[in-house]
């Protein structure tokens, strides 16, 4: 497994030189899901450089490896971007979360470590409010298109599109009489899981206007430029682009997003990956980092006939040095 560090500045603006988390800060949580996003005491430490250790796609393996290196690096702040499960649908009608008793165990020790942020990918699509409250009853600040202040840092997280859509076609179902609650996964129709749907982005705003260093957690490195603009007036709350919108991804006020979902391209030649999903062959976001955004190539393997070549997994720290 490799151990990738970044170095990069930051200023937040807005707010004084220093916007380094000091010691035993209070978490604030919007509005929008307070009751979700976890525990409201979770504090780190001051000073003006904060290491980030950005986690990607685990997918329910062990993870014996990475909590060793969380503990010789102490790292002040634990960030999870999505696809920390296998997302199969479970045949048992139990809450899939109770099926990775050894993730919600591994987020636990992440939590001993430093606070830990997580956001929902791709393979998260069934997760219901069941899963989430375990999720939560780790001490993590889960991020479900939602954001969440920790003194002058901002948290934000956009899920993947799929598993937003997957949220609201499972309460359209329920509300029509078509699934009955106690069934925790209906799906009627699978082409509603369908790739290449759009992510909502349409909170984006609210998080963007917040005073602080924002970091988004987006599990989808091709969502930058596809669909996270300068939002306007004119988007509408499901985050549909319109006319007039702004259409330069450098003018996002963000400082920095992190992603995972192209596991390195699963085959890298000459330093460059071969496939991703969502980007095809020879795909530009793969790892590393480019502009405000850094990729990383994800902890496991879900390709069963493509294994990772020349591609180990990879664990990144970011260390931002405040100006």
């Amino acid at each position: 497994m490799l151990e990738t560090f970044y170095d990069i500045n930051g200023q937040a603006p807005g707010t004084p030189a220093d916007p380094a988390v000091p010691a035993s800060a209070d978490l604030q949580i919007s509005a929008a899901d307070a009751g979700q996003a976890g525990s409201k005491d979770s504090s780190a430490p001051g000073g003006k450089t904060l290491l980030i250790a950005h986690l990607s796609d685990l997918h329910s393996h062990p993870q014996n490896a990475i909590l060793q290196s969380l503990q010789v690096q102490r790292p002040d702040l634990i960030a999870v971007t999505g696809d920390l499960i296998y997302g199969a649908r479970p045949a048992n009608n139990i809450p899939v979360m109770k099926n990775n008793r050894a993730v919600l165990s591994f987020l636990e020790e992440c939590r001993k470590v430093a606070p830990v942020f997580l956001s929902l990918g791709n393979h998260e699509w069934m997760l219901g409010p069941a899963d989430k409250e375990l999720i939560a009853g780790t001490g993590t600040v889960l991020l479900d298109n939602d954001w969440a202040r920790l003194q002058n840092l901002v948290f934000g997280g956009l899920s993947s599109g799929i598993t937003s859509h997957y949220d609201e076609y499972r309460e359209s179902l329920y509300k029509s009489g078509a699934a009955d609650r106690s069934v925790l996964y209906p799906l009627n129709d699978p082409k509603e899981l369908r790739s290449g749907l759009p992510p909502r982005t349409g909170w984006l705003e609210e998080f963007m206007n917040q005073p602080g260093y924002r970091i988004l957690l987006c599990h989808h490195p091709e969502y930058r430029d596809r669909y996270l603009r300068k939002l306007s007036a004119q988007s509408d709350d499901r985050g549909v682009p319109s006319a007039g919108r702004n259409d330069q991804a450098e003018n996002l006020d963000i400082d920095l997003i992190l992603s995972g979902h192209a596991h390195g391209g699963q085959i890298r030649l000459f330093n460059r990956g071969l496939f991703a999903p969502g980007q095809g062959l020879l795909p530009r976001y793969t790892s590393g980092i480019h502009g405000n955004m850094i990729i990383s190539r994800g902890l496991t393997n879900t390709v069963p006939y493509s294994p990772r070549l020349f591609n180990p997994p990879e664990i990144v720290y970011v260390r931002i040095r405040f100006q």
